[in-house]
């Protein structure tokens, strides 16, 4: 389950727009955070801490709808595995493949671990 060619082109193009998308922020850094909040929810529940699926649920919601992706497979369907699994390291894996497929940066290990 991975993006095709077109879509991870769309995606990219999407990102590349230096326009404030809001509170002074391209949809890039917007998603980016995304990203970067759903490997931090994950990492804690692998540390055993509460899993916060609310947060984490509405990050890949955000995340998904910024990137103008309907590809199901990709977004939902993966990771609600994954959550079902508490396969919480995982789910950290796979958020950083995205993260280097889109060309975005990785968080910090002090974001990581923020509880």
């Amino acid at each position: 389950m991975s993006f095709n060619y077109e879509e991870l082109q769309s995606i990219k193009f999407i990102l590349a727009d230096t326009a404030i998308y809001s509170n002074n922020q391209t949809i890039a850094q917007h998603a980016e955070h995304c990203l970067w909040q759903m490997i931090r929810f994950a990492n804690l529940a692998h540390k055993k801490y509460e899993f916060k699926a609310m947060q984490f649920g509405l990050n890949l919601g955000r995340v998904q709808e910024l990137l103008r992706s309907s590809n199901m497979n990709c977004w939902w369907k993966k990771f609600e595995k994954l959550v079902n699994e508490r396969s919480y390291y995982e789910i950290t894996i796979e958020v950083h493949f995205y993260l280097r497929q889109f060309g975005l940066a990785s968080p910090s290990e002090e974001f990581i671990n923020k509880v």
